[in-house]
Order: structure tokens, then sequence, then C-alpha cells
């Protein structure tokens, strides 16, 4: 009986929610329009088809027989919620956002920062907001998002508004499903709202006068961008240790907007700035091999978070950019002193100068060379972007970085020295240019030794276009690369684009941002304990064959507008492009120090001390025998000197 009467009052409960919530929620009666009066205060928490089910879409109440999956589908926006807008601008703090859509592919879209929405309200300009998925449908066919406003975007907004006729132009809506990025959907779709909800307006009393209407939106360019990115020759002037870089992406763009308008003025982008931590290039397998069976040691320790602090002491290798050797004082053998970067195994058994070295505590990021044990390598070999891209995301993936996804909402900190929260948003325009500097020093022994830089070359390349057409390729990849300010590395995927798109479009290159990478030569060291070392362990080089690069990365890069020059107007298009992380290639390092050279000397030295073994041998040998020779000669003349005094006596023995 106390169970049945516990039953009732739920079911009571249930239904006097469900009375409050159509009480309180009213039901626009074209376009979908769906708002709330001044009590509702839980419509984040609303289901999504609740929701839909009391909705008129367009001039039909909504049903989900006219919404069926279709696996070729793309998703579309059904309704565009502007939430408790009022007549005061005093009253605006439940002001908000909200969007469902229609996912008729049921593709499995996640909750994550990733998904946006690209729109302008009245005449405040196309922008991009992230969405806060709040419900799903069962069969995934209807999503409900929130657009996440800041204090200064929602204020944005508001005054851009028109009281009488709000609208909200969609341009396309970013969905993450899988991978780095999310896909973009052009939406092309107008709202515009008009009166408004109760309690809401000018008369605090009134019932409600809210209606909205959807329409076609701004016609939209799709486009998909590739990246590039150059280095001149040299190094940095002043600094041997960086080098300048310019980046680039390159798009096309239908060739009828070239004809509509007189040319394109400038571009609307987008992107969080990150630097990555030092990472190593190697074309050594043992000591790749090494690192990772240390990496898979301490991921063990680790306990599902990366540690502060690597255990080393299995690690029997040192890895530096710069080093010198003293004597260690009262011992036959000698330490290093590392004075530019390094990461040291076993850290108890060499010195690393306090102060002027970056000592490496761990080391989460190493690439292999394509092919490896070769010499000299890793001084020939650059590391493709699809590499490093491919390298980080399965760094991201594996037991240390489980619950560390703070750069971007994707990447974990421990592989970043710096990142930003906050999206570096600028419009470049056709007159900005851009200006890089290379220098080429060739160091003898009398400049290192009074340590100057001897520069043999220098170079500056000004007024590099912030936009350009692509007009003509020649095929030769060193000529255009030249031209176009293109990595070599990335040609063929150019020179292809190009030739795949030239009939229909126009192609452009956008230079973005230049920025300065680390690169340097790394030697690579074997602690040794054997009859050389007098049975003490010391480091013993093993080879030049590796470099560690540290770079500037753009993640979430995004176009979001056009602007064109029409007799001296500028009419503005928006943009849909599916965001792209730029992780520019790896060159490796200006100056590096050949192996084979350094096997020529040791071959030398080798063959040196041998011939001075032979000839000290031969010496010897040739002294004895000269001895002997002589001791026999002097017997002989001994022995002639008797002979013939005996033959003297006997022929005057013989007179007398």
């Amino acid at each position: 009986m106390l169970k049945y009467r516990h039953s009732k009052l739920n079911i009571l409960a249930t239904l006097l929610g469900i009375f409050i919530l159509i009480t309180f929620l009213q039901v626009g009666v074209s376009g979908g329009a769906v708002y709330a009066a001044a009590e509702t205060t839980n419509y984040d928490n609303t289901d999504v088809m609740a929701d839909l089910e009391s909705m008129t879409i367009g001039d039909n109440r909504f049903d989900a027989a006219d919404y069926p999956a279709n696996p070729e589908g793309s998703p579309q926006i059904l309704a565009f919620v502007e939430y408790c807008y009022s007549y005061y601008a005093d009253s605006q703090d439940n002001y908000a956002l909200y969007v469902y859509v229609y996912n008729p592919a049921q593709l499995d879209i996640k909750s994550d920062r990733r998904n946006q929405i690209q729109f302008s309200a009245g005449n405040s300009g196309s922008n991009k907001y992230p969405l806060t998925l709040l419900s799903t449908s069962s069969d995934k066919l209807y999503y409900k998002f929130k657009v996440e406003l800041t204090a200064s975007e929602k204020n944005r907004i508001l005054s851009a508004l028109d009281n009488d006729g709000r609208t909200y132009d969609i341009n396309g809506v970013e969905l993450y499903t899988s991978g780095s990025n999310a896909d973009d959907y052009a939406i092309e779709k107008l709202f515009t709202y008009s009166g408004y909800a109760a309690g809401y307006g000018a008369d605090e009393d009134a019932a409600s006068t809210l209606t909205c209407t959807a329409e076609g939106g701004t016609e939209v360019i799709p486009i998909t961008a590739h990246h590039t990115t150059w280095y001149p020759e040299g190094s940095k002037p002043g600094n041997t240790d960086l080098q300048e870089s310019l980046h680039s992406v390159y798009f096309a763009v239908p060739k009828e907007y070239d004809e509509k308008y007189d040319y394109l003025e400038a571009v609307k982008v987008q992107w969080l700035n990150a630097r990555t931590i030092p990472v190593l290039v190697t074309g050594n397998s043992t000591i790749y091999s090494a690192l990772q069976e240390l990496n898979s040691y301490n991921s063990q320790l680790s306990n599902n978070s990366a540690p502060d602090e690597f255990d080393r002491q299995s690690f029997n290798y040192i890895l530096a950019t710069d080093y010198y050797v003293q004597s260690q004082p009262g011992t036959i053998y000698s330490y290093y002193v590392f004075n530019d970067m390094c990461f040291v195994g076993k850290p108890n058994e060499v010195v690393v100068e306090d102060g002027n070295t970056k000592e490496l505590k761990t080391l989460f990021w190493f690439l292999p060379t394509d092919v490896m044990d070769y010499t000299d390598r890793a001084d020939n070999y650059i590391t493709p972007s699809s590499v490093i891209l491919d390298s980080i995301q399965n760094l991201s993936n594996n037991g240390y970085f489980e619950n560390d996804k703070a750069v971007a909402g994707k990447y974990p900190s421990y592989l970043f020295e710096s990142w930003d929260n906050q999206f570096h948003q600028e419009t470049i325009e056709v007159g900005k240019s851009y200006t890089l500097s290379s220098e080429i020093v060739n160091n003898g022994w009398w400049e290192k030794f009074w340590g100057y830089n001897n520069v043999v070359d220098s170079d500056t390349f000004k007024n590099i276009r912030a936009i350009q057409e692509v007009e003509t390729l020649t095929g030769n990849a060193q000529t255009d690369c030249a031209n176009y300010y293109i990595g070599e590395s990335d040609y063929n995927e150019f020179y292809d684009f190009y030739y795949d798109n030239r009939n229909d479009c126009t192609i452009y290159l956008l230079r973005f941002a230049t920025s300065d990478r680390y690169q340097k030569e790394a030697t690579q060291f074997e602690y040794r304990r054997d009859i050389t070392t007098m049975g003490q362990t010391v480091p013993v080089v093993l080879d030049t064959n590796a470099y560690f690069f540290q770079t500037n990365v753009y993640l979430d890069f995004d176009i979001i507008e056009f602007q064109y020059s029409l007799n001296s107007q500028t009419i503005t298009i928006p943009v849909v492009m599916s965001p792209i992380d730029i992780f520019p290639q790896q060159p490796p390092p200006v100056y590096v120090t050949s192996d084979s050279e350094g096997n020529f000397w040791l071959y030398a030295a080798i063959m040196i001390a041998a011939l001075i073994v032979f000839y000290v041998v031969y010496r010897i040998i040739n002294k004895g025998v000269t001895e002997a020779g002589q001791e026999n000669a002097t017997a002989e003349m001994a022995e002639y000197a008797k002979r013939r005094n005996s033959n003297a006596r006997k022929s005057k023995s013989k007179k007398e």
C-alpha cells in the first residue's frame, strides 16, 4: 500500500512538472522559433525531442517522419533559438542562443570544444562560436547545442541587433566526430526574430509577441586549405641556432568570383598559437630503441600521468647539442660539461653546468629518420609535416596523457613549451608584406678561437606578398619554390593541387605568419667502462647523426571570410572550411658535422700511427741487421789481415 501511494505521488509530481514546463515554455508558430518566459531557468536541461515535437518548422508541425536517416545526407539546422531577448538593455542576463541540428547520416557527434557555429548577428560580421552539446536523440538524428558566448561576445551581438528585426545569418556548423579536427558544413540560413517573449517586452505584463522566420541566408564559399612552410638557406642573422620561417596556406576559389569582383582584398583568419618542446630526430636505431624502452619503462611508473622527471638511470646514452671536456681532478679520465641543450642518462655520473645549459628532464617526443644507421642520414633528412602530426596524435593517445588535453582541447601540455587558449584572429589585407633574412657563416679554427662568426653570404627577402595568386608553374621544383616561397618537401602536393584546380578555380597563396625555429645538431654519446677508460664509466662519442628542433605550430587554423573589392566597395563573403593543424616540416640544421669526415680523420690517425709503428720497427730491425753486418765485415777483415800477414811472413822466410 505504501509503495502504491509513493507511485501515485511520483506520477503527480511528474505531471505537475510537465504542466509547469508547458506553462512557461512558449513555442513559435513559424520558422522553428523556440523561446521561454522569464520564469523558465532550466532550458539547458530540456530534451531535444521534447523541444522539437512542440515546434513548427517552416509551415509544418515537426514530424520525425519528415527527417529520416540518410547515409548520404549532410547535417542541417532545423532551428536557431533566441532565448529571453529583452526590450530593456539592462535585462539581458538570461539571453542565450540554442541550435537544433538534424543529422541524417547519424554521425557520432562528440561533446567537444571543436564543435562550433559560424554566423553573423545583425551587423556584427561573421564569427565562430563554440557549441556545448546538451541533448542527443537515441538514434543520433537530432542534436541540441547551446552557443557559448563570452561576456564581450554577448555584448557585441546584442549591440549589433535591431529590436524590430533581429537577424542571425548562419554560414556553417563544425561538428566533431573523430580525429584531430571537426568537419565544417555549409548552412546558408537566415533566422529573423521580432517581438518579445512574455515578460521581456516593453510591457512586462504583456503576452508573448515573439515570432521567427527562416529563409535562405548569405552565400558561402566552401574551400579546402593546405599548408606549406618556407625556410631561407641560412640561419637567422646573429644566431646560428635559429632559422626564420614563412608560413602559408593555399586554396582554390571558383573563377566566378574573379569575374564578379575586382580582386580579393582581404582574408579573415583565426588560429591558436603554440610552441613545441624540443623534439629529437635521430638516425641511430640503437638510441631510438633505447628511448622507446625508456618511455615504456617510465609509462609503467607514471600511473596514467606524465612524470615531471624521468627515471633515467637505465638510459645508457647522452644527447647533447653542445659540450666540452674537462679533466676530473685526481683521476685519469674526463667528464663533460654541457653548454646548450642535453638529455642525460645516469645524471649523477656526468656534470651539467648550471645556468648555461638547458637540461631536459624528460624526452617524450623523438622521431626516427626514414632510413636509419646510414652515416649522416639526419644531416640530410627533412622531417615531413605528416610525420610530426601523426607522432603527436599517437603520443596524445598513449597512457601518459590520458587526462591531459590542455592544448586546443586535444593535445597534451607536456608536449608544448607554451600555448594560447584564445584564438588569434586577424584580417590579412592584400597590401601586407613580410621580410625574412638569412646568413651563412663559415667558421674555421681562427673564428672559433676568437669567438665570432665569419659571415660568407647573407640575403634579405623583402616584400613577400601576403596574398598572391599562383599564375603559373614551371614544373621545376627549385624555381617554383623560390618564386612562391614553397617548402621543397611540399612541392609535389602543391604542384598536383594547382593542376587539378587551375581550369575552374583561382589558386591563392595566403602568407599569415613568420616565426623562428630552433635547430641544432646533436652529438650522441654512449656510457662505456672498459680498458680504454681504465675501468671508469665515461661518455664516448658515437656520432652526430641526430638533431633537435623546436618550432611554432598553428592549431585549428581556419579561414572565416573573404573580402572582395568591387568599384571601391568591400563585399564580404563567408567561407566554410574545416580547420587544420599546421605542424611545419622540419629540415635538418643549417650547420652540421659529417661523421664521414670524422671517420676520415680517425682512419687517417690510425694509418699514421700504423706507419709510425712500422717505421720504428723497421728501424729497429734495420739497425740489428746493420750491426750484424758490421760485425761480420769486421771478422772477415780481421781474417783477411791475418791471412795477409801470414802470407807475408812465409814469403819473407823463402827469400832468406
